[in-house]
């Protein structure tokens, strides 16, 4: 059994205060906060003005690094460390998917990721079911006829499965003082798996997409959200509205 990575005990994983305090001060302060990039660089800008919005820290991003992290947090508690560094571990065991509630998925996903769980290596920590503004063929694929594809820098976090020692390592970064809820959420992800500390693939094309549909971004300027559109072979919703769905 491999532990290089030391069991995650209750005591000293940030809590809900963390947020609350960052979100507060979020709120109340005039003060414009950078995103940082990399490790923990800190931008400077001679007129704050020419910012991107998408570069500025807001209560958006805070929250949704909590929700993600929250889950996280049950799933690598609920394992022991037997479970996330063993050596015969089935590639299944432990394993969750996260969904965000403005997906849409192709309709016989079932069966889609039943085909394709064989080519994961053991050694994963993250699948990317969905993905944005990243190119994820870049690299090639795991086997030459499986869509799983090692990840490239994979952008949104609206469809992903995560194994147990997923979980661990990214509960363990994502809540590293100097790192935590320092820029959105995707952009950390991106940085982990460029820096060879995650181990994640892709699915390519994607399977899971954002619908666009709800206009209640909480990250974007704009209420629908990103401009980045992608199309399934497949929908699920499309299925539903015809009464049908393949299986």
């Amino acid at each position: 059994m491999n532990s290089t990575i030391p069991p995650l005990t209750d005591e000293w994983i940030p809590h809900a205060s963390t947020e609350t305090t960052l979100s507060a001060s979020l709120q109340n302060s005039s003060e414009i906060l950078p995103c940082a990039t990399g490790d923990n660089d800190i931008p400077t800008y001679k007129d704050i003005s020419t910012i991107p919005f998408y570069k500025i820290l807001s209560r958006g991003m805070v929250a949704c690094w909590y929700s993600h992290l929250q889950v996280l947090r049950k799933l690598a508690l609920s394992l022991s460390t037997t479970v996330a560094y063993d050596d015969d571990w089935d590639g299944r065991e432990g394993v969750a998917i996260v969904f965000e509630d403005d997906i849409d998925v192709e309709s016989d996903i079932e069966r889609r990721l039943k085909d394709m769980w064989s080519d994961l290596p053991k050694d994963w920590d993250m699948l990317f079911l969905g993905h944005c503004w990243s190119d994820e063929s870049v690299n090639p694929p795991v086997s030459p006829s499986s869509p799983i594809h090692l990840s490239n820098a994979p952008k949104c976090t609206h469809a992903y499965a995560v194994s147990p020692r997923g979980a661990h390592r990214l509960l363990l970064h994502l809540t590293y003082p100097p790192f935590a809820f320092s820029r959105a959420l995707d952009q950390a992800f991106a940085h982990l798996i460029r820096s060879g500390r995650i181990n994640a693939y892709s699915v390519v094309p994607s399977i899971v997409i954002q619908r666009k549909e709800r206009n209640d971004s909480d990250i974007w300027a704009t209420s629908e959200g990103s401009t980045w559109r992608e199309t399934l072979q497949h929908s699920a919703f499309e299925a539903m509205g015809n009464n049908s769905v393949l299986l």
